[in-house]
């Protein structure tokens, strides 16, 4: 068991700020469970956590590359990544049904690595990553059937509606594709057996967050943040957002209210559905943040899970800048 000192930053305004610990591993994806929670990164790095006053580290037989998580009905987890790096290595899928004490992996399921795991719902989830990779269970992870998107591109974000209709988004940074476009998301309404292309841009989309059923959200590569208010049918460009170089992860409690995370060590809070971004909150030295798992009571987040790349990881909170 491996218990770290818990460091804290003041709050800016409005009762909002960080608190958090550092841990000894490079960390990517983060969720939460009822009264626990789970964090993966590299080198077979998973934490887990009951009241979020310390973090354990799990052992797994091997030191995967884990970049992404999620909890299902009580005590099943799943967790995606690579079992090599995070460009080249099988891809490779974890699964736990006793709320984290031990994990199995899942039989052989793309060629490539995985960067991102959602479920719809206790059966229905989907994996997706490099090289157009995408897989889909619908028995709660136990078995995963590959998918065909039509693209090679790398999918970073999934977000699904319904088990039907749904979005995957990703491409790759500028600096890998020599300037060209690359951006992509790709829509969905029949569970993933086809796919039609709904926007095409330079930057790649890192994650989604919706707030009902038609308005929604995507950032990216340039802190481009995109809306859609027809489910994900078409995008458009928000202003820019303080995240120049890249929004990692994004989430919005409302249609005005949300929060960004990625390069520069802040999270940033808008009131205004992005038009300014007024609440800066520091969580790390400047080390890339790269997740964010919401909760809060009545359904209503007020606080968000984050990790980072230097190991840090706790809540963000928003306290009552958004309040209605």
């Amino acid at each position: 068991m491996l218990i770290f000192c818990g460091i804290a930053f003041a709050p800016p305004a409005f009762g909002a700020g960080f608190k958090g610990q550092k841990t000894g591993a490079a960390l990517w994806g983060v969720a939460q469970g009822k009264g626990y929670a789970v964090a993966v990164g590299e080198d077979g790095a998973l934490f887990l956590t009951e009241g979020e006053k310390s973090w354990r580290r799990v052992s797994v037989r091997f030191a995967p590359f884990l970049l992404s998580v999620d909890v299902v009905l009580r005590n099943t987890i799943v967790a995606v990544g690579s079992a090599g790096g995070l460009v080249r290595g099988e891809g490779l899928i974890l699964r736990s049904t006793n709320r984290g004490r031990t994990f199995a992996a899942v039989g052989k399921t793309a060629a490539q690595p995985f960067y991102a795991v959602k479920f719809v719902n206790a059966k229905i989830s989907y994996a997706a990553g490099v090289g157009g990779a995408l897989s889909k269970t619908i028995d709660g992870g136990k078995k995963w059937r590959r998918l065909k998107t039509g693209t090679r591109a790398n999918f970073w974000a999934i977000h699904f509606f319904n088990g039907r209709v749904g979005l995957i988004g990703g491409g790759d940074t500028p600096w890998q594709n020599n300037g060209k476009n690359s951006g992509i998301i790709l829509r969905t309404t029949n569970g993933g057996k086809s796919w039609r292309s709904v926007h095409r841009s330079q930057n790649r989309i890192s994650d989604f967050a919706f707030v009902n059923a038609k308005i929604g959200y995507a950032g990216g590569v340039n802190g481009v943040l995109l809306k859609s208010a027809d489910g994900g049918v078409s995008w458009r460009q928000i202003a820019r957002t303080p995240l120049s170089a890249i929004i990692n992860a994004v989430e919005f409690v409302t249609e005005e209210c949300g929060v960004i995370v990625g390069a520069g060590g802040a999270a940033y809070v808008t009131k205004d559905g992005g038009k300014s971004w007024p609440i800066r909150i520091k969580v790390t030295d400047g080390s890339f943040i790269e997740d964010l798992d919401p909760s809060g009571p009545g359904g209503r987040p007020s606080g968000f899970l984050t990790v980072a790349g230097n190991g840090t990881v706790g809540r963000i909170e928003i306290g009552k800048f958004c309040a209605p």
